[in-house]
């Protein structure tokens, strides 16, 4: 919005109607957002009214609804004038003031299939926020036919239901072609990442600490371990000493939200030519998808609470969304993507029918992945550990 009205007063500030210049008028838009923020953001983001923004710019302008669309569009026919221009002057023909001209377009005229959500306190950001995916995937309903295939695409009528496929699509699924003997699952009952009960007793996420640091410095394999947020992996490595503050070159790794792709990759070669080293990172991260660790590079991989989605004004919007839609709305906004987001972690162990591994979920609520993976509840974790391995 700065750059906006930057380049607006460099093009001479025109008027978007009578007796409003454009830098007022993107100015006003930003204390509007500045002040929405305040009022709606409660945690991460905050849900806002249909016709909200609509209202305050009328409070301040006057006029109707209507007088607000065409302010709106003569910001964006404003921005392509910018962009004709710097086109002219063989420059690379971007305009911020068209960018926003064209979101606050959408913005003002988006259907019921989006939600308006506002983020960022300290830098307040409007953001719409599609519900429905229809949209993009109606193109499969003018295809002969398709073939789905992903090792975690289940829960599977939740994948059909979302994407709009048939009713009668053909669900199946097959068992990995990895010998079962060379996986194994465990879980343990006694702690949980659950917010309500971690509010209550700090001593879970320090005994989650002390089976990630027992588990690493027992066996010296290359270890993996998945936390639900970067929140709730900063709160339990607190408890895990000053080790974790030892960093690459003594084995331990971890993904930070500010870390480049390039970083990221740096950390993931230094794990991989190491043995007996650690990494911490978020399940659903860019660690946890996509990447290939075979062999010895990954023989443990822990998952430090189930993922379960943080109940945002975004997330519980899809919620209701989907309770509306399928009358299925925890089942598919929460437990289909905590689902998929463990199933992706497990799967950094097996890529190759030669690959051994462990995975260990620290959370009660692991018993719901029973429906979709062998796995077993462990009361004595390093001894069924050391046992998989051959070493008790």
């Amino acid at each position: 919005m700065e750059r906006a009205i930057r380049e607006a007063r460099d093009h001479g500030d025109p008027y978007i109607a009578e007796g409003i210049p454009l830098t007022v008028f993107l100015s006003v838009i930003r204390n509007i957002i500045a002040e929405m923020a305040s009022e709606y953001i409660k945690e991460d983001d905050g849900y806002v009214p249909s016709f909200e923004l609509v209202h305050r710019i009328l409070n301040h302008f006057g006029g109707t609804s209507r007088d607000v669309e065409d302010m709106v569009s003569n910001v964006s026919i404003i921005g392509e004038i910018i962009r004709e221009k710097k086109l002219k002057e063989h420059k690379l023909p971007r305009s911020y003031v068209a960018n926003v001209g064209a979101f606050l377009s959408f913005w003002v005229n988006m259907g019921e299939e989006n939600i308006r959500l506002i983020k960022n306190r300290d830098n307040p950001t409007l953001y719409a926020y599609c519900l429905d995916i229809e949209p993009i995937t109606s193109i499969l309903s003018h295809v002969h036919a398709s073939v789905h295939i992903s090792g975690t695409l289940s829960p599977l009528e939740e994948y059909r239901d979302t994407l709009s496929l048939p009713q009668s699509t053909v669900l199946l699924s097959y068992p990995s072609p990895f010998p079962a003997e060379n996986r194994a699952i465990y879980y343990v009952d006694d702690v949980t990442t659950r917010y309500r009960d971690i509010s209550k007793d700090d001593k879970i996420l320090e005994k989650i600490a002390q089976y990630i640091s027992g588990i690493w410095e027992e066996f010296g394999r290359n270890t993996m371990v998945f936390y639900p947020s970067f929140s709730v992996m900063g709160k339990i490595l607190e408890h895990m000493g000053d080790y974790v503050t030892l960093g690459d070159k003594s084995g331990i790794y971890r993904e930070y939200k500010s870390d480049t792709q390039h970083e990221i990759m740096e950390k993931v070669v230094g794990f991989k030519g190491r043995r007996g080293a650690i990494f911490h990172a978020v399940a659903g991260g860019r660690i946890a998808e996509g990447l290939d660790f075979p062999g010895e590079e990954l023989e443990i991989v822990i998952v430090a609470g189930m993922p379960y989605p943080k109940p945002t004004a975004q997330q519980k919007a899809l919620e209701q969304y989907y309770d509306r839609k399928f009358g299925k709305g925890w089942e598919y906004a929460v437990h289909a993507p905590t689902i998929r987001k463990v199933l992706q972690c497990v799967g950094r162990l097996i890529r190759s029918e030669s690959d051994r591994g462990v995975a260990i979920i620290l959370d009660r609520r692991a018993k719901i992945m029973r429906k979709y993976v062998d796995i077993r509840l462990s009361r004595n974790i390093l001894s069924d550990i050391g046992a998989f391995f051959g070493e008790r």
